[in-house]
């Protein structure tokens, strides 16, 4: 969808397909579908993310809550569609990757660890961890 406001969606395209190829791993498929997006403004990733999931009608946090267990987001999108969702479904941890933000407007550039496949299995040990969820042994549930 955010490429789609750039005009950059055959070249997402393009590049998805060719890490569906195996000729670009998730972290350089990433960073090239992630510079078609500078000059974008940052209120878009708002808009985006408003019409963008599902969970609104799969995740009841009072439910969830009074079971006693605890959830989150872990996922290869952006943090910054992610996070409003989280907040309203009362999340207890997030792992995403994160658009760099210069004067409102996206660089094109990703900040801070990419969350790939090992990205994904590294926040699944510790971001549970660091958000105070504890098993009776010292794991995570």
């Amino acid at each position: 969808m955010l490429a789609d406001r750039v005009g950059a969606h055959a070249a997402v395209a393009e590049i998805t397909e060719a890490a569906m190829r195996g000729e670009l791993d998730f972290a350089e498929s990433l960073h090239r579908r992630v510079a078609t997006l500078a000059g974008l403004p940052a209120e878009v990733l708002e808009e985006v993310g408003s019409r963008s999931s599902d969970a609104r009608r799969t995740h009841h946090p009072a439910h969830v809550a009074a079971l006693g267990y605890h959830c989150g987001i872990v996922s290869g999108g952006f943090r910054q569609v992610i996070d409003p969702l989280a907040h309203e479904l009362q999340m207890d941890f997030v792992a995403a990757n994160e658009l760099e933000i210069v004067d409102g407007k996206l660089t094109g550039r990703v900040i801070g660890s990419i969350i790939d496949r090992p990205g994904k299995a590294k926040a699944l040990r510790t971001s549970p961890q660091q958000a105070g969820v504890r098993g009776t042994d010292g794991g995570c549930r």
